[in-house]
C-alpha cells in the first residue's frame, strides 16, 4: 500500500491581523514559504490538527475582514499554500471553538468553521457514506464529522474532538470530548476500512492519552478501546493540543502516534516539523525538518519576551 507523505502541523494559533501583525502569523507565513519551496509537492498531504486560530467569538465572526475576523485571516494564510500539494486537511481545536480556547465555547462555530475552511477539509461523513453505499442509522446522519479523504487504499479520517464537549457540558478550560455519536460514526468508517482491506490515518486535536491539567480528552478510554478493535487497520493517529511534540510507538496496539506540538512554537513551546513516511517500516525514516530554521527571531519581540521568561 502506498501512502502519500504527510506533513503534520498543529496549533498554529493565527490571529486577526490588526495594526501590528501577529507574530504567530508571521512565523506561519514563513513556514508556508518553506513548504512551497519543497520538491515533489504533489506527493504530500498537509494535515493540521486544530487550533488554527488563537481566539474566536460570535462578534468576531460577524465581521468580514481579516483585521477583525480570525477565520478569514487564517484562511488567507492557508490560501498561500501551493495548490500543487495533494491535499490540505484540517480539523478544529478548542481555540477554534471559543475565546482563548477555554471560555465562550459554542457549537455554532462549527458551521462557520466548516463553511470558511471547506476547501481544507475532507468529505463530510454523510456524503462519504452515501458514495460508498454504507448503510447508516438516521440518528447518525450528519453532514459534518468525521470527515473523510480517500487516497487509493488509504482513508484519512478527521475527528472533531470538541463535538462531545459542547453537549451538556460547562465548556470551560481546554478539555475535549469526541462524543458517543461521533464515535459510532467512526466505528462505521473503521468497519468499512477493515472490510475493504484498507488502512486509515486518524487525526484529531486533543491528545488521546497524555491529558495534562484541564486539557483532557474526556472519552479517551472509549476512543482507544474502539481503535484497538481495528488496530490492524489503523496505521497512525495524529494530534496536537498539549504543545509537547513527540512520537509514540506501538501504544495500545497502534503502530504510530504523532504529537506535532505547536508548529509556530507559541510561547516558546515545542513543535517538531516532520514529513511522515508511512510507507517505511520504521518512523526513523521520517524526515525531520525545521521550517523555522532561518526565521529571524531577533525581530520577533513576542518570542524574545518568552525566551527571557522561560530561560
Amino acid at each position: 500500500m502506498a501512502f502519500p507523505k504527510i506533513i503534520h502541523l498543529s496549533d498554529i494559533h493565527l490571529k486577526r491581523e490588526k495594526n501590528k501583525r501577529p507574530k504567530t502569523n508571521q512565523r506561519f507565513e514563513h513556514i508556508v514559504n518553506k513548504l512551497n519551496a519543497l520538491d515533489n509537492k504533489a506527493e504530500h498531504i498537509i494535515i493540521i490538527t486544530g487550533d488554527i486560530v488563537e481566539s474566536v467569538s460570535k462578534k468576531m465572526l460577524s465581521e468580514t475582514c481579516p483585521t477583525k475576523n480570525p477565520y478569514i485571516a487564517a484562511k488567507n494564510l492557508l490560501d498561500k499554500i501551493d495548490t500543487e500539494f495533494k491535499k490540505i486537511l484540517i480539523v478544529p481545536g478548542n481555540h477554534d471553538s471559543g475565546r482563548k480556547g477555554f471560555i465562550g465555547f459554542s457549537s455554532s462555530f462549527f458551521d462557520s468553521f466548516s463553511n470558511t475552511f471547506s476547501s481544507f477539509m475532507g468529505e463530510p461523513f454523510n456524503s462519504f457514506a452515501r458514495s460508498k453505499s454504507i448503510a447508516i442509522d438516521s440518528s447518525l446522519q450528519v453532514e459534518t464529522f468525521p470527515t473523510c479523504y480517500e487516497e487509493n487504499d488509504a482513508l484519512f479520517i478527521g475527528l472533531n474532538s470538541m463535538e462531545g464537549e459542547l453537549k451538556d457540558k460547562l465548556n470551560l478550560w481546554a478539555d475535549g470530548e469526541i462524543g458517543d455519536e461521533q464515535l459510532d460514526r467512526l466505528n462505521i468508517l473503521l468497519e468499512y476500512v477493515q472490510k475493504n482491506n484498507k488502512k486509515c490515518v486518524i487525526y484529531l486535536h486533543h491528545h488521546p492519552f497524555e491529558s495534562g491539567f484541564y486539557k483532557a480528552l474526556g472519552d479517551n478510554d472509549d476512543f482507544i478501546e474502539l481503535l484497538q478493535v481495528y488496530k490492524d487497520s489503523v496505521e497512525a493517529v495524529l494530534f496536537g493540543h498539549n504543545h509537547i511534540g513527540a512520537v509514540h510507538l506501538n501504544k495500545y496496539g497502534i503502530k504510530r502516534w504523532y504529537d506535532a506540538g505547536s508548529t509556530t512554537r507559541k510561547e516558546k513551546s515545542n513543535g517538531y516539523h516532520k514529513i511522515i513516511e508511512l510507507n517505511e517500516s520504521e518512523p526513523i525514516k521520517d524526515i525531520l525538518y525545521d521550517f523555522l530554521d532561518d526565521y529571524n527571531y531577533s525581530n520577533d519581540e513576542q518570542y524574545q519576551e518568552f525566551m527571557t521568561e522561560y530561560d
